[in-house]
């Protein structure tokens, strides 16, 4: 059982102004603004009507944005 946790070992902290932060947060507040970024650029392109389901459609390109900036800068 030991042995499994030798991958705990490492965490991704950031220095945040002097307070440590975990980096999934700051990758999940990125990938949050880079979908509000996409969502202006869908409105402006008029691509609503091929985009749907919405609901479904802006939390699965969270977490994609999100899980991409995690293996680009933390893996």
């Amino acid at each position: 059982m030991v042995l499994g946790l030798g991958g705990c070992s490492y965490s991704p902290s950031i220095n945040v102004m002097g307070s440590y932060f975990p980096a999934w947060i700051l990758c999940c507040v990125a990938a949050i603004g880079l979908t509000a970024l996409a969502h202006a650029l869908f409105a402006r392109w008029k691509l609503f009507d091929e985009l749907w389901p919405l609901p479904i459609l802006y939390p699965c390109l969270i977490c994609f944005v999100s899980c991409a900036l995690w293996l680009t800068f933390f893996r």
